[in-house]
């Protein structure tokens, strides 16, 4: 009886033992994942916030023109055409300003610039960056009646000395007729950690029609930079972007296609048109 007693009492202990490394060990994780979840910031290079600035307007009102300075879906509708303009912080920033349509006569612009900033936090020194960037401008305007002019470009700098380290894009001359253009790569960037950089996005579609018998104009621009660590880059290193401002490639960006068919449809309809009403 005395064995069995001593043998409950030594299996009681083991239990409470084997109890507390449990506790202990998982306090100890707690601590540990809290440590590597909170991100200490120096005040000094918190990325200041985004903005968005844009400017939506028809040559002849009404509609007024807009200026728009906040994130989301804009819209200017009127008897000249329509204009739009999009922007998001989330999943990842993009820019997108558009002409869908313009009437006879008139000439219908957006124009728009979207800031953010970026730090790379880590040991001092230079660190390789991957920059998945695209960008795409398409416009259609009756030929000798109408024009368009487009620019889907981004660039980054160094906040601190205002010097641009990169920047491409796409601008184009007053153009008629059809043009299509676009880019979707990868750019190699070196940057300085525990620097702060400034992303700029600009796009800007601005198309006019002349009397052409109700032919239909169009035009758009977007951009969209998605980063990454370069090869070799480890795991000290980790990007802080501007509060709310995300870095996967966007689903609600419309695809090369879509626009491209677009195009065709309006243009189609704009030379139809133009041949229906000539006999009248």
């Amino acid at each position: 009886m005395a064995n069995a007693l001593s043998a409950n009492q030594a299996c009681v202990g083991a239990h409470h033992r084997l109890m507390r490394v449990l506790a202990l060990g998982a306090a100890l994780l707690g601590s540990t994942s809290h440590e590597a979840a909170a991100v200490i910031i120096p005040p000094d290079l918190i990325p200041t916030p985004a903005v968005v600035s844009a400017d939506l307007l028809f040559n002849f009102t009404p509609p007024d023109p807009i200026h728009v300075r906040t994130f989301g879906r804009h819209d200017l509708s009127g008897p000249g055409g329509r204009l739009l303009e999009d922007s998001a912080l989330f999943p990842s920033p993009f820019l997108f300003a558009s002409v869908p349509s313009i009437e006879d006569r008139f000439f219908g612009r957006v124009s728009a610039v979207f800031d953010y900033e970026v730090v790379i936090l880590g040991p001092p020194g230079s660190v390789l960056v991957q920059v998945d960037a695209s960008g795409r401008v398409q416009a259609g305007a009756q030929p000798d009646t109408g024009g368009f002019a487009l620019m889907a470009m981004w660039s980054i700098t160094n906040a601190n000395t205002g010097i641009t380290v990169f920047s491409e894009g796409i601008q184009t001359p007053e153009l008629s007729g059809s043009f299509g253009d676009s880019f979707d790569h990868t750019d190699s960037l070196v940057l300085t950690a525990n620097q702060r950089y400034r992303v700029r996005l600009v796009a800007d579609a601005a198309i006019a029609n002349g009397f052409s018998n109700g032919a239909v104009g169009f035009a758009f621009a977007l951009i969209d930079p998605v980063f990454s660590f370069g090869e070799g880059v480890g795991p000290e290193y980790s990007f802080v972007f501007s509060e709310g401002v995300g870095n996967v490639r966007s689903s609600s960006v419309p695809k090369p296609s879509t626009f491209a068919l677009i195009l065709v449809g309006l243009l189609t309809l704009g030379l139809f048109r133009k041949r229906v009403r000539r006999p009248a």
